[in-house]
């Protein structure tokens, strides 16, 4: 009896992160859409990608003068995420500020989305958690399609303080 009973336990635990569904910005953040997000819920909904999904990859590069974190989020595959430094090279190399091209990663285009530098206009940082999360969105077919050539790189509020100052 007992072993059936963990038998049945780690099936639905097999169940539950199979078909396991990111949650949307509507999901995950009470009133979104209906009214400005506060930083720190933006800063938690992103945390909540980068725990929930392989194709996401969170790097700080900085703190405000009010001493809010700024992040970066590389999005891709898990093969090109581990390849980061690499892909650099190859494109740092592409240019001609590089001579360290790697032969053993293909080329990557990088797109960068900056949102929100000015802290009045609030939709950046609102549009940002949509975007990441079509992007990351396992039901996404197109996006994972994409994300095989390309790395996002993802800077959801660049000026977390005015747009804490506006919402607020």
């Amino acid at each position: 009896m007992r072993k059936h009973f963990y038998t049945l336990l780690f099936l639905i635990s097999v169940f539950n992160s199979v078909f396991a569904q990111l949650k949307s910005p509507s999901d995950f953040i009470p009133n979104y859409g209906k009214q400005i997000t506060y930083y720190h819920q933006v800063e938690d909904y992103f945390n909540y990608l980068a725990g929930e999904s392989k194709l996401i990859k969170k790097q700080k590069y900085g703190v405000t003068a009010e001493q809010r974190d700024l992040n970066l989020f590389f999005i891709s595959t898990p093969e090109n995420l581990a390849n980061l430094e690499q892909i650099r090279n190859n494109n740092l190399a592409a240019i001609g500020m590089s001579n360290t091209k790697t032969a053993t990663v293909e080329d990557k285009v990088l797109v960068w989305l900056s949102f929100n530098v000015h802290g009045n206009e609030f939709a950046g940082t609102e549009s940002a958690m949509t975007v990441a999360y079509e992007l990351l969105n396992p039901s996404n077919e197109a996006s994972k399609t994409w994300l095989k050539n390309t790395i996002v790189i993802l800077d959801p509020c660049i000026n977390p303080d005015g747009y804490s100052r506006y919402g607020n």
